[in-house]
C-alpha cells in the first residue's frame, strides 16, 4: 500500500515503478491499472469475484482466450504484478468492491499487488488487507525538481545525438564535465519560480517538474513567462 496526500507524486511514481518492473522482471506479467477508468466494469459485479478472472475479463479485456489463459497461468504460478492507482478516486461507490477484490488476491509465492491511495483511506485498507505497514513518499523538494529537470534536459541532448549513457555512473560523470548543466539548472529554477501557483495542489510538484522537463527545454524567453502562459503550455503537454 502506498498512501500519501494529494499531489505527492503517487501516480507518477507508480507509473515509473511499473516500467522498472517490466524492465527487470521480464518473466512477470506487469500491469498498471488506473482504477477510475474501469468504473463501468465494477458495476453489477459480484463481490466474491475471482481475482484473475476479473483482471483478465474486465481490465485486460483479452482479445482471445489464449492471452487470458496465459495470464491466469502466470497468476497461478506467482508471476503477476498488478498496480492499482487512484483507489481514493473511485470511493466511496466502488471502494468496497475493489477492497474485496484485493482481499481475494493470492500471492502464490510471487504475485504482487500494489495499491496507491490518499492517506485518509490508509487505516481502513490496512485493516481490510491485513497489512502491517503502508509506504509513503519522501517529499520531493524544489531542489530535487530543478535537479531532475536539468538532468532530463542533458539526457535529451545525449539521446538526440544517439549518445545515451549506459549507466547512471556514466551519466553522473558526464554531468560533472558538462557546462550545460549549470545553465539548465538556472533556467529550470526560473521557470519553477514562475510556476509558484502550482503549490495549491492543483498540480502536484512531481507532476509539475516532469511537465517542465518535457515541455520547456526549448523555451527561449523564460523571463517573459507568466503563470497563465505556463499553465496554457501545461495543457498543451
Amino acid at each position: 500500500l502506498i498512501s500519501d496526500r494529494a499531489g505527492s507524486g503517487k501516480s507518477w511514481m507508480l507509473k515509473s515503478f511499473t516500467n522498472l518492473l517490466k524492465k527487470h522482471h521480464l518473466i512477470k506479467w506487469t500491469t498498471y491499472v488506473d482504477l477510475k477508468q474501469f468504473i463501468n466494469d465494477f458495476k453489477g459485479t459480484k463481490d466474491d469475484v475471482e481475482f484473475a478472472n476479473f483482471i483478465a475479463d474486465k481490465i485486460l479485456k483479452s482479445r482471445n482466450n489464449f492471452e487470458a489463459e496465459i495470464f491466469k497461468k502466470l497468476y497461478k504460478n506467482g508471476k503477476v504484478c498488478i498496480l492499482f492507482d487512484g483507489f481514493d478516486e473511485i470511493a466511496p461507490n466502488y471502494a468496497e468492491f475493489v477492497s474485496k477484490l484485493a482481499q481475494n488476491f493470492q500471492q502464490n509465492g510471487g504475485n504482487q499487488l500494489w495499491i496507491a491511495t490518499r492517506d485518509y483511506f490508509e487505516v481502513d485498507l490496512m485493516e481490510k488487507l491485513k497489512l502491517n505497514v503502508a509506504y509513503s513518499l519522501d517529499e520531493m523538494t524544489e531542489y530535487d525538481g530543478i535537479d531532475l529537470i536539468a538532468k532530463s534536459w542533458l539526457l535529451m541532448d545525449l539521446q538526440k545525438d544517439n549518445n545515451e549513457p549506459k549507466s547512471k555512473k556514466e551519466f553522473d560523470k558526464f554531468i560533472k564535465s558538462s557546462p550545460k548543466y549549470e545553465n539548465y539548472w538556472k533556467k529550470a529554477r526560473k521557470i519553477i519560480k514562475k510556476a509558484e501557483i502550482s503549490r495549491n495542489n492543483s498540480v502536484g510538484l512531481p507532476q509539475m517538474f516532469k511537465m517542465i522537463a518535457v515541455g520547456f527545454k526549448d523555451e527561449k524567453n523564460v523571463d517573459d513567462l507568466q503563470g497563465i502562459k505556463i499553465y496554457a503550455k501545461f495543457i498543451d503537454i
